[in-house]
């Protein structure tokens, strides 16, 4: 019998009365007015098999600018209805684990992160991207499981944050991680 679960949800969110630091001088905090995000996410995560699971969420959103008045070389110039910056307005996650032996479970999975906006203006985007990901596990013990996750497979260049100048701020490349999971 398939095991599983599933979950949707709808929002809006207001944030009144923000802080920005200013453009032109980081060292200069401004009040810019309000930013809203109305959303949808969907979840699942099934079971269709004994020890095989699969998860999966994903994410559209719609963030603005809804009063922004940005101070730029001492005049105001208004980023009302700009998309918010650094923002992606759409994400999704999928992940397979099947456990081979009754200790040891295996896993892939992707994560992708859609375009953003680089600057308040909207005059820069950030690229999209997709991450493969894969991880082993093994359970010592009811209170003792080791892990070693696989980061970024390819080895892709991806961008985490930038600006409208074109300074990123690129992400982890390939890597190896071995944790310990301890319960007491």
């Amino acid at each position: 019998a398939l095991r599983g679960e599933w979950s949707v949800a709808l929002y809006r969110i207001e944030k009144r009365n923000l802080l920005s630091r200013d453009a032109t001088n980081p060292a200069i905090t401004q009040q810019i007015g309000q930013q809203s995000s109305t959303g949808i996410e969907l979840a699942f995560a099934a079971e269709p098999v004994r020890g095989f699971t699969l998860d999966a969420n994903a994410a559209l959103l719609r963030a603005r600018y809804d009063d922004y008045q940005e101070l730029v070389g001492g005049q105001r110039v208004s980023r009302s209805g700009n998309t918010v910056s650094g923002v992606p307005e759409r994400t999704a996650n999928v992940w397979a684990a099947y456990r081979f032996l009754p200790q040891w479970q295996a896993g892939l999975g992707a994560r992708y992160v859609g375009a953003r906006q680089g600057n308040t203006a909207n005059t820069a985007q950030l690229p999209s991207y997709l991450l493969w990901d894969a991880g082993l596990s093994y359970q010592y013990s009811q209170a003792l499981t080791f892990n070693l996750a696989l980061k970024n497979l390819t080895d892709r260049d991806y961008v985490l944050s930038g600006s409208a100048n074109q300074r990123w701020l690129l992400g982890t490349p390939r890597s190896f991680l071995l944790t310990a999971r301890a319960r007491f």
